[in-house]
């Protein structure tokens, strides 16, 4: 009884499509997708900036409550490290803006006066986000 309950239901909720089909003669398609391939990430070229500078970027930049981006310099690199996430390497494209190769981001250091006070950080798919310098 259960079988030809639910087979009887199966078949119910084809009938539109049969009966479209029918009155068509064409078989019904089902809707085309709107989500586009994702694109790969655009070549950059990246710089090279003295280490006196990137030290100035060092520190630490507030994402939201209880969330840090780490900055950090090691062996003439700068790395970025948000809150419990991997860290990322950092490439300048310019004295004041960097970009990730494994993820369509870039970051452009703020400074006032010579001094760095923040960054503002664009990432695909998100809005653009302010980070002031906490550290």
């Amino acid at each position: 009884m259960r079988v030809c309950l639910s087979l009887l239901v199966g078949i119910c909720s084809l009938q539109p499509g049969i009966a479209q089909a029918q009155a068509t003669g064409k078989p019904q398609t089902p809707p085309a997708t709107t989500t586009k391939p994702q694109a790969p990430l655009a070549e950059r070229k990246e710089i090279k900036v003295p280490a006196k500078v990137l030290q100035t970027y060092v520190g630490e930049y507030s994402m939201a409550p209880g969330r840090i981006l780490t900055v950090t310099l090691e062996d003439g690199y700068l790395w970025g490290q948000p809150t419990d996430q991997a860290k990322r390497q950092m490439f300048p494209e310019s004295e004041t803006a960097f970009f990730l190769k494994d993820l369509d981001a870039q970051v452009t250091f703020q400074k006032e006066k010579g001094k760095v006070v923040g960054m503002v950080m664009d990432q695909a798919g998100r809005p653009q986000r302010e980070l002031k310098k906490v550290k």
